[in-house]
């Protein structure tokens, strides 16, 4: 249970599962991608939101990374952003990839949602700069780069949650005035 000041009253009670760094492929199988799916699904959560990491960083890995996230079983949808090891092998091909599956990839792009009647933006940063680089500069920069980008897209009517991989986020996220962020990448 998360206490968020100015929640509004229809968010109250909202469950929402976040996944991260699920790393499908080399490290992450089957059988374990099967048991996240089911403890997923067991919450009965009404939104799923993924924040990053769906593959370990090869892109044959990609469906099977895509075939679990495809079995979160949420009324409200699945949503997700890219995360470093998506990106090892190309950035246009694994963004591609995924929305050619259909599943929502934000990627400095946001989502409007209503939920329980009241709207809901998710705020999807991308990760790194435009042109990943396995060693690039400060990650702080690129964070700052996005948000330059994202921020101008919030909509002051709507409960806004970000989406960052990485938790060097959450401090221009709280200077936005954004009351929720969720990452990942440190497991």
């Amino acid at each position: 249970t998360i206490a968020i000041r100015g929640l509004p009253a229809a968010f109250d009670g909202l469950t929402i599962a976040h996944v991260s760094d699920m790393h499908a492929g080399r490290f992450t199988r089957s059988a374990i991608l099967r048991e996240m799916i089911a403890a997923v699904n067991d919450l009965r959560s009404e939104l799923v939101l993924v924040t990053g990491d769906l593959i370990n960083g090869a892109l044959h890995e990609l469906p099977e990374g895509i075939d679990a996230v495809r079995r979160f079983d949420t009324p409200a949808g699945v949503y997700m952003i890219e995360g470093n090891h998506d990106l090892f092998q190309g950035r246009d091909a694994f963004e591609s990839k995924v929305k050619a599956s259909g599943i929502p990839l934000l990627v400095n792009e946001t989502a409007q949602l209503t939920v329980r009647g009241h709207p809901l933006q998710l705020l999807g940063l991308r990760w790194g700069g435009p042109i990943f680089r396995r060693r690039q500069g400060s990650s702080d920069d690129a964070i700052a780069d996005s948000f330059a980008e994202l921020l101008p897209l919030r909509d002051p009517e709507a409960f806004p949650i970000l989406l960052a991989h990485h938790p060097h986020a959450f401090d221009p996220a709280a200077a936005a005035q954004l009351p929720l962020t969720l990452s990942g990448h440190t497991h």
